[in-house]
């Protein structure tokens, strides 16, 4: 029984990971449309002397989101044998994956987190 709730959570889990990778992929090719593709890791710099006015600097910042989003998104999808990772320590339930990529070590739910 344990066992087949795990493989269900497994399967929900990758199913919305697999379509958060789906949208993410999509912002890509549109941004990349109107941007130059740079590098995640570029410098800190970058960022430090960022223009908001500027069009391509808006695109070329949340095109580097974006594949930083991908990138944690296909950790996540390699990590998904590790359920537990993906369940809230208190109550079991699904941790958001907004909540996961935004902290990738929460160990509860929004709802438990909130009320501890």
């Amino acid at each position: 029984m344990l066992n087949t709730k795990l493989e269900k959570d497994r399967l929900s889990i990758k199913t919305k990971l697999d379509k958060e990778l789906i949208q993410t992929n999509a912002q890509i090719e549109e941004l990349g449309s109107f941007a130059d593709v740079v590098s995640p890791e570029s410098s800190l710099g970058d960022v430090i002397s960022f223009d908001p006015m500027n069009k391509e600097e808006v695109c070329q910042r949340e095109l580097k989101r974006a594949y930083i989003r991908k990138r944690k998104l296909l950790f996540m999808l390699e990590h998904l044998e590790d359920i537990s990772s993906f369940l809230c320590n208190v109550c079991g339930k699904e941790i958001a994956i907004e909540r996961l990529l935004l902290m990738p070590k929460a160990g509860r739910c929004g709802d438990c987190a909130t009320a501890s």
